[in-house]
């Protein structure tokens, strides 16, 4: 399959498609899905081999702290999470001053 028809079918062009597989640009989960999708092949097919995990920098190891303490919010009944919500608001507005 062309570059090409992989971006039609995924809804790239075929310049993202091209920074893509030279890792120039990251691909969202989403696209990673369509492109799974598209070839007809499981998402990890794409991760056959890998071993270990992955060096992030620290941004990146930030947004899995992130994504983990949302996890657990969701699991809050709605009353906790409104407290939690105005916890941090306050957090932020001291630590801003």
């Amino acid at each position: 399959m062309s570059q090409t028809d992989l971006a039609a079918l995924i809804g790239l062009t075929f310049q993202q498609v091209q920074k893509y597989e030279r890792g120039t640009n990251r691909l969202s989960a989403s696209a990673l899905w369509r492109a799974a999708k598209a070839l007809g092949v499981p998402v990890l097919y794409f991760f056959d081999g890998l071993t270990g995990r992955a060096v992030v920098g620290p941004d990146e190891e930030r947004d899995v702290v992130t994504m983990h303490i949302a996890r657990k919010i969701r699991a809050l009944q709605p009353q906790i999470r409104d407290i939690l919500d105005t916890l941090v608001d306050a957090l932020i507005q001291r630590t801003s001053r």
